[in-house]
């Protein structure tokens, strides 16, 4: 968690290298991109986005996902969890 955002923004204007610094970077761990992303994690099709109610931690790399889609049997739903932020490029 970071001290503030704010203070962060502010305290990397005047220390560009701050995501790199090894001590700095751990009073604005979120704002550096250290912290797990966790998202809502359906790895079946639900009928309604509300019914996803588990969560799952992404790897380094990864961010969350949340999609309409429609199986082999024709059921309609969504899905969610993490993916490669690669894909979403």
């Amino acid at each position: 968690m970071d001290i503030d955002q704010t203070a962060c923004q502010l305290l990397h204007a005047k220390e560009p290298n701050l995501c790199k610094d090894p001590v700095l970077s751990q009073a604005c761990k979120r704002y550096c991109g250290q912290c797990p992303t966790v998202c809502n994690f359906c790895p079946h099709i639900v009928q309604d986005p509300s019914d996803c109610n588990e969560t799952v931690t992404c790897s380094h790399g990864e961010v969350c996902y949340f999609m309409e889609v429609t199986d082999f049997d024709n059921h309609h739903g969504f899905k969610g969890g993490c993916i490669s932020k690669d894909i979403c490029k």
